[in-house]
């Protein structure tokens, strides 16, 4: 994004920062975990293709990054999105 933006890679991170009051990187995962929590809501994949599919390795870092985000693991969010339908 810096590179696009021409800036210095510190430069973009403290500009986005200030016009958005987030960071980048907390962005970044926010927007994963909505696109998760889609894909946990409306298909059947597996919690390793859903990691994969939103950029993470491991189911595991997948997990808790999900966890500490929405506050419930994938299982449970899956689980409560299909009692609430």
């Amino acid at each position: 994004m810096a590179e696009t933006a021409s800036m210095s890679r510190s430069t973009f991170l403290r500009r986005f920062t200030a016009r958005t009051g987030t960071t980048a990187a907390t962005l970044l995962t926010t927007i994963r975990m909505m696109v998760a929590a889609d894909l946990l809501t409306n298909s059947d994949r597996s919690m390793s293709r859903i990691a994969g599919d939103v950029g993470y390795s491991s189911e595991s870092a997948f997990s808790q990054a999900f966890r500490a985000t929405v506050g419930l693991s994938p299982a449970q969010y899956r689980k409560n999105a299909v009692h609430h339908e």
